[in-house]
């Protein structure tokens, strides 16, 4: 198995992502990424220090760090706002969901559900079908990266909420949610006191 894989490959896109910012230069983002997963900087490499911390990281931030990586690189969306608005609002409610019953706020474990196979597969599968019917064909995709990433054992974890959610990702989600917000608040009440 290829355990490790979507964290590594998820920490390259975004040292990828991060460098070609910087240097505007892809051959040399694309040296710095790969330098990031195997020299060390002292006795551990960038990409082990990152895990040392952050030890787990989702295919939703992974597909994340690539579609940003494609923008960045051919200056094409493959995530519209409007996937982007559902793709958020849904990582904001399964994170919390899921963070608010780990941490016994609500009666139920749903994470211990992620081990197995269980009644949360056919929820995902409803929404799958959905993404599709309503042409949300980018969140389709990692949603199905997300089932198939947990049934190869791509990632560290057992679990398949972990292949969808991981807590980054949560509170960029929630951050970014806040701070359109809080912007498109302002506008209006710009809007309203200049009328």
């Amino acid at each position: 198995m290829m355990h490790g894989l979507i964290e590594y490959a998820t920490i390259f896109l975004f040292v990828l992502w991060i460098s070609n910012k910087i240097f505007t230069n892809l051959f040399i983002a694309i040296l710095i990424g790969a330098c990031s997963l195997y020299i060390p900087l002292g006795e551990l490499t960038l990409a082990q220090y990152i895990l040392s911390y952050h030890p787990s990281f989702s295919f939703s931030s992974c597909a994340l760090c690539g579609l940003l990586v494609y923008h960045q690189s051919l200056d094409e969306l493959l995530l519209t706002k409007k996937d982007m608005k559902y793709f958020l609002w849904g990582n904001v409610v399964l994170g919390t969901t899921l963070y608010l019953s780990s941490f016994a706020i609500i009666p139920f474990d749903i994470y211990f559900y992620g081990f197995f196979f269980s009644e949360w597969f056919v929820v995902f599968l409803v929404i799958n079908l959905f993404c599709i019917l309503l042409k949300y064909n980018t969140i389709f995709y990692i949603l199905l990266g997300c089932i198939f990433s947990f049934l190869m054992h791509f990632g560290y974890s057992p679990n398949y909420f972990d292949y969808l959610i991981d807590p980054l990702l949560f509170l960029c989600c929630t951050g970014i949610l806040i701070k359109n917000n809080v912007v498109e608040w302002f506008r209006k009440k710009n809007r309203s006191t200049s009328s």
